[in-house]
């Protein structure tokens, strides 16, 4: 909602121009079977679905001067939305007539996974951001907003969620910047080790042996490249 308030303040030459406005994964379903929805889970990350009636809330649209046309029908995960066009087929490989189907969210996914499905139920999903969600025992909202209620992907059911945000990548980074040693220690000694001595002492770039099939994998990113702990 606050990103469609700025636009409407901001650009309401795109605002008034929009057709409909929608996220990511429901633009691919989209591009894939020519029908465009979105699923609760998502829907509910907005701030403008009814939490109960897992629909859209017109009242509180109109409460902040916001169009409903805008917004994409709302269906269950699993709900099939069409089959992949012949359009779509030559674009990115898939068989024409391949059923397309409602999705949901990550962590409700993951859930849905994990068989974390019946009220007090509860799981951490870690990835970039990391989540903790609790199944509730019956849809209710938080009055002092400390905690995010989401709908579940199971029909009638919502989760308590926190967020820490990226702990994910906080992590990755100090294995990355701390980690070698022991990373190295994984690797047999030598291996993957990479070699281009100049005997002649020379080491000006016009006589380096850019042409040499041997080398054509040594290069100054080799570590990025091939993700190795050490190169030599």
């Amino acid at each position: 909602m606050p990103r469609l308030l700025w636009l409407a303040h901001h650009r309401p030459d795109i605002y008034r121009q929009a057709a409909t406005i929608t996220m990511i994964s429901d633009w691919l379903a989209a591009k894939l079977s020519g029908e465009l929805a979105v699923d609760p889970s998502n829907a509910g990350t907005t701030g403008m679905l009814d939490l109960f009636s897992r629909d859209w809330r017109p009242a509180l649209l109109d409460m902040a001067g916001l169009r409903a046309d805008l917004l994409s029908p709302v269906k269950e995960t699993g709900t099939p939305l069409g089959a992949v066009t012949e359009t779509a087929a030559r674009q990115c490989g898939l068989r024409a007539g391949t059923p397309v189907i409602m999705g949901g969210g990550d962590v409700q996914l993951g859930c849905l996974g994990l068989g974390v499905v019946r009220a007090g139920q509860s799981a951490v999903l870690g990835g970039t951001f990391w989540q903790q969600v609790v199944n509730l025992p019956e849809v209710r909202t938080d009055p002092q907003m400390n905690i995010r209620i989401n709908p579940h992907v199971i029909p009638g059911m919502a989760q308590a969620e926190s967020i820490s945000f990226f702990t994910g990548l906080t992590m990755r980074w100090f294995r990355d910047a701390f980690c070698a040693e022991e990373k190295a220690g994984c690797r047999t000694p030598g291996s993957g080790c990479l070699c281009s001595a100049r005997r002649d002492g020379q080491p000006r770039t016009a006589r380096f042996p850019r042409r040499d099939a041997d080398l054509l994998r040594c290069h100054a990113f080799q570590a990025v490249v091939s993700r190795r702990a050490v190169v030599y």
